[in-house]
């Protein structure tokens, strides 16, 4: 899940011109929006940090230091004391942290715009399957659906919407808020694979679900990769280095670059690398879209980022300790968004695009921007207008949730067409993710 805090932002909506692509700009010198919505419930709130400290504790005087991944995975989905899985984590101003989908509707109608294009593309069929994963509370997928009965009532009819959710705590909130929907457009499964081989002809997407899953964490000491275990010593929790856990995690780190300074620390999240192999079989034809915070391979690894993008948040506050507070703090790592797009060419896949959040929206709402900037000059605003701009500003400001995220569509058996909307001012993504472009199989 995703972050951002309270805190002021000036500057424009969209700065970016090019003789080929008009982009407009609409200032805001204000603080950026906060006017956000939150979360229909909350659940009860417990102390989990000393259950889950003894839980570690034993773990380590029993067996010795344990791998980073363990104890991520341990911190954020123990069945009792994890921050995901408890039920802890809270998004709003009541929170830990703003999503995109707390902003307000316009984020579910903006991305049901680009499904709707998705499913043009695709001939529009008479079913057509919109995968979610990470779906918090189901206040996307209320949104989502919502927008497709009052824009596209044909695509409405079409849309079978199912949620991928582990926890039957949130599963339940889930169904509640869906309800209204009715049982034969919505469905649930725990896992993935319980969708079978080539079942999704759709989308499937995530939003914010890839930064959560769990990570090694690596440093380079002498021209040589090592991982970080957690310890425990002298009533503190302490890395210490050693060998590679696994030969999978072994293997992977011989294709990490060297030529970074001494101590050099980063993540590698293998579980995101498997998550897409199993995404790409399960999709018979059409897209899968990853949105996340992260950035290419070589921005990944700049030279400066020396301690990688570890980072911890608590009741909007932001620090980089992952032992404080356990259980009661979300622990997140950034993508690598070319080894998830190098994963996906090796699975019969081809990248459609990559672009940060303030130009896939703007794509996207191009005429919704257009319209409500007419309005503006013409002033006429509507207070109804007023808060969708207000949103929209939020949403792609380029000083903050307009360059932090960013989205990867990949397809499959899709015939070569125009970029979709969301990356029509976006640059080439293989240039962008240096990648090698595949060679075309059977004209697609």
């Amino acid at each position: 899940m995703t972050k951002f805090i309270l805190g002021p932002h000036r500057g424009m909506i969209c700065q970016t011109k090019t003789e080929s692509q008009k982009y407009f700009s609409i200032f805001c010198d204000s603080y950026l929006h906060l006017s956000y919505r939150e979360a229909a419930s909350t659940l009860p709130v417990m102390s989990l940090s000393e259950e889950l400290t003894q839980h570690f504790r034993d773990q380590i005087l029993r067996h010795g230091p344990v791998t980073f991944r363990w104890f991520m995975q341990q911190a954020l989905y123990h069945p009792e004391w994890g921050y995901y899985s408890s039920g802890k984590a809270t998004i709003g101003r009541l929170g830990d942290f703003y999503t995109s989908v707390s902003v307000g509707r316009t984020f579910g109608e903006l991305l049901t715009r680009q499904f709707h294009e998705m499913w043009t593309r695709l001939g529009r069929p008479d079913e057509f399957t919109i995968v979610e994963q990470a779906a918090d509370r189901g206040q996307l997928a209320s949104d989502i659906l919502e927008t497709a009965g009052i824009l596209f009532p044909d695509f409405f009819q079409s849309l079978r919407y199912w949620i991928i959710e582990p926890s039957a705590v949130l599963a339940a909130e889930q169904k509640k808020r869906l309800a209204r929907f009715g049982r034969q457009r919505t469905g649930w499964s725990e896992e993935i694979d319980a969708l079978g081989n080539g079942s999704i002809f759709g989308v499937y997407f995530c939003n914010e679900l890839l930064d959560a899953m769990p990570v090694h964490l690596v440093s380079l000491i002498r021209n040589e990769w090592l991982e970080n275990y957690v310890d425990y010593d002298s009533g503190n929790f302490t890395f210490t280095l050693g060998k590679p856990s696994t030969q999978i995690l072994a293997k992977y780190l011989t294709k990490l670059p060297t030529a970074l300074p001494d101590q050099y620390r980063t993540e590698v999240n293998l579980r995101a690398m498997t998550w897409m192999e199993n995404a790409a079989r399960a999709l018979r034809c059409g897209y899968i879209m990853v949105i996340d915070y992260g950035y290419s391979r070589h921005q990944f690894y700049s030279l400066e980022r020396t301690e990688g993008t570890l980072t911890c948040y608590r009741k909007h506050e932001r620090h980089y300790n992952p032992f404080e507070k356990l259980g009661e703090t979300d622990i997140t790592a950034h993508v690598d968004f070319t080894s998830i797009a190098e994963v996906a060419l090796a699975s019969e896949m081809e990248v459609t695009g990559f672009a940060d959040q303030n130009h896939f929206l703007v794509g996207v709402g191009q005429s919704e921007f257009t319209a409500i900037e007419a309005e503006s000059q013409a002033g006429q605003l509507s207070e109804a207008t007023a808060q969708r701009l207000r949103e929209l500003q939020t949403l792609t400001h380029p000083e903050s949730m307009g360059s932090q995220f960013k989205y990867l569509t990949l397809q499959k058996f899709i015939e070569p067409a125009p970029p979709l909307l969301g990356y029509q001012f976006s640059p080439d993504p293989y240039l962008t993710l240096g990648l090698r472009r595949p060679l075309k199989k059977d004209g697609y």
